[in-house]
């Protein structure tokens, strides 16, 4: 089977898995009234979308992680140029930079105790984690913009 057949097929795949799971938590008792406080919502389904998300990311970083190997170890046989673009230098450079912007936003992060839904929540790991999680997609999102316009004004800098 062909890889771009096969990254067909786990996308229709992972697709369909979120379409039902979501399916089920919007439309089979999405009304229930949560125990503690009747105002809220306590669909049923609340446990299994948190599990489908939980078993997605893991998938996704465990994907990340023997891409990221596997690229380190093949690269390492070559002198890192393909197509005369130094491809190992970028690639390290791309890992260590988002490590950085991780472990950076992870430690600026604040662990300021919140109110959600009418509840205080103090867990300090929890909240840096999140603020690590924003933070380091927003940092991302910008430099990806950046990279994005410096390679469309490559044609204007070439004059």
């Amino acid at each position: 089977m062909h890889a771009e057949k096969l990254s067909q097929r786990v996308f229709y795949v992972l697709v369909g898995l979120c379409v039902v799971v979501f399916g089920l938590f919007y439309v089979v008792g999405y009304d229930m009234p949560y125990v503690f406080n009747p105002e809220l919502n306590a669909p049923i389904f609340t446990g299994l979308v948190i599990g489908t998300m939980y078993l997605l990311f893991f998938l996704a970083l465990a994907c990340a992680l023997w891409s990221t190997y596997r690229g380190f170890k093949a690269s390492g046989k070559t002198d890192g140029m393909v197509n005369n673009v130094p491809g190992r230098t970028i690639s390290y450079v791309v890992f260590v930079g988002t490590a950085v912007v991780l472990l950076l936003s992870l430690l600026f992060g604040s662990s300021a105790e919140l109110i959600v839904n009418g509840t205080l929540f103090s867990n300090a790991l929890l909240l840096k984690l999140s603020d690590m999680f924003i933070y380091t997609i927003s940092i991302l999102l910008f430099v990806a913009l950046g990279a994005v316009v410096f390679g469309l004004t490559r044609y204007y800098r070439r004059r």
